[in-house]
């Protein structure tokens, strides 16, 4: 582990399976700290498998990836990859029972965190006591969601059945990963990397309590023996990244994730309003110059 950098990780099978479809990973490059969480579709044919190939596929890129990369171009092969592999393993299974594996990733490179997730594990940031959802799930629930169907108060706590996995490794023949960045990373920003076994017993306004008030050795543990105590039915897999040492973001810079596509989320409003006020400019310059004519 480098310098500065924390790692605390730890997976439980929860209090109903007595066996862990969940895996994880950690790799360490010259220029890059890597960690995954995969999390095996529960209702298909050897989806622990599946987590496995996953995390494996995922390191053996960039265990190849050399010192000087594109995190955006290396994050979408390596998830390309994954699901390759995925694939090929499932080969001759019916489409519908084919395995499959949820994958979040954190990818630290030269003072820049980049995560790519597919399904519904998660990668948070907990910066100057608030907390930063910056994966995002592909659910049923989280399209409702985002479409305004749901109000976040109204999602159960643990939605179960009611929650089908809409994006994932192995899943289709194509994976479109979910990547955002560059996040430029400060001294003492805490990431915690997790399969839904922990977000179905905290949401995150309570992981946020327990991020600021729990030392980072001691969090993955604590959060896996909440979880148990709380009665959490699938595994639980939590690993706690903290960057103790760094000279990096300004304390209280406002934080800016970035899409795959490079739009800063929390300027959409902004750029969408700017560019329907410069299209009602240039309608209304047309119109006083007779330009267009109204019919």
């Amino acid at each position: 582990m480098k310098p500065g950098i924390e790692l605390h990780a730890l997976s439980d099978p929860g209090t109903v399976k007595d066996f862990n479809q969940d895996f994880h990973g950690y790799l360490e490059g010259s220029t890059f700290d890597l960690f995954v969480v995969a999390d095996g579709v529960g209702s298909r044919i050897d989806s622990d498998l599946a987590a496995g190939i996953t995390v494996n596929a995922i390191c053996d890129h960039f265990a190849g990836a050399g010192e000087s990369f594109s995190p955006l171009r290396e994050l979408e092969l390596a998830m390309m990859k994954a699901n390759d592999q995925v694939r090929y393993t499932s080969q001759g299974m019916p489409e519908d029972e084919r395995m499959a594996s949820t994958a979040a990733v954190l990818l630290l490179y030269r003072g820049e965190a980049w995560t790519a997730n597919a399904g519904d594990s998660r990668v948070y940031l907990f910066r100057d006591q608030n907390v930063y959802r910056i994966s995002h799930d592909h659910s049923t629930v989280q399209e409702k969601l985002d479409r305004g169907i749901f109000r976040k108060r109204d999602v159960p706590r643990n939605p179960g059945e009611h929650n089908r996995i809409t994006r994932a490794i192995g899943l289709k023949q194509d994976i479109i990963p979910e990547i955002r960045g560059p996040l430029e990373i400060g001294e003492n920003d805490l990431f915690i990397v997790c399969s839904d076994g922990l977000t179905e017993v905290f949401n995150d306004s309570a992981l946020n309590h327990y991020a600021n008030r729990v030392p980072a050795p001691e969090l993955a543990q604590y959060l896996i023996t909440e979880s148990l105590n709380a009665g959490a039915q699938d595994n639980i897999t939590v690993m706690v990244v903290k960057i103790s040492e760094w000279k990096g973001v300004e304390r209280g810079k406002k934080l800016k994730i970035r899409t795959q596509g490079g739009v800063i989320r929390d300027n959409l409003i902004y750029y969408a309003a700017a560019g329907i006020f410069i299209i009602a400019a240039i309608l209304v310059f047309l119109f006083v110059s007779h330009k267009i004519v109204f019919k």
